[in-house]
């Protein structure tokens, strides 16, 4: 098993494909024949998961295995990843209709300027989040930032500059607008920068190809 893992990890981030013709075959259809063999996605919670659990699930299960970030005072999720994304080591984006934003903890080192990726306190504005603690206004006036929960979790957010070029050029190049394209970032710099060649003799907007191609912001 600690050969095999590491090549199916390997096939499911360069080519994001679960299954796999040999081992699928001699190994992992038995394993989730053991959970009915019919699981398309398993969803994790609470504390977040090592890489290699979630690629050993991925792996042995042949589904999308996603985690997310919440707690009880967000209504459950805030945060998860999307289908079909096979990273690990974060907890993906915001749920529809939610904001996300970093506040400085200059008390732990952690700030909002901190380079190359930002540091900070997590704080969520949804429809999902509380009202209040029952008959508590003090502690509600503590947790709630006007309309944003604070978490009281430090956590990091992804810039330009930690982001690989490498997926975002696979997950662009399966559009079929696009014939060529360049991906590129520098640390100095909080957005990287695209080039794109197309395919038909018409100009279109990254607007409209990021529009068409929702997979790219997962």
């Amino acid at each position: 098993m600690s050969g095999v893992l590491p090549r199916v990890a390997d096939r499911l981030s360069s080519k994001g494909e679960l299954d796999h013709p040999l081992w699928d075959r001699v190994l992992f259809r038995k394993v989730a024949a053991q959970l009915g063999g019919r699981i398309k996605a398993i969803m994790s919670g609470s504390s977040d998961l090592e890489p290699e659990v979630i690629d050993f699930f991925r792996a042995a299960l042949s589904c999308d295995v996603v985690q997310g970030y919440g707690q009880t005072e967000t209504g459950a999720a805030g945060t998860i990843q999307r289908l079909g994304n096979y990273t690990s080591g974060h907890i993906g984006v915001p749920n529809a209709g939610s904001d996300i934003r970093l506040r400085s903890k200059p008390d732990f080192g952690h700030l909002v300027t901190d380079l190359p990726c930002p540091w900070g306190e997590l704080i969520i504005r949804s429809p999902s989040v509380f009202a209040g603690y029952f008959e508590e206004p003090e502690k509600t006036q503590y947790a709630m930032d006007g309309e944003w929960l604070a978490t009281g979790d430090i956590v990091q957010i992804n810039t330009g500059y930690c982001v690989s070029s490498e997926r975002l050029e696979g997950a662009y190049a399966q559009h079929p607008m696009v014939q060529a394209l360049f991906v590129d970032g520098q640390q100095d710099y909080d957005k990287v920068v695209v080039i794109v060649v197309t395919r038909a003799c018409r100009v279109y907007s990254l607007d409209l190809l990021h529009s068409q191609c929702a997979w790219c912001a997962a």
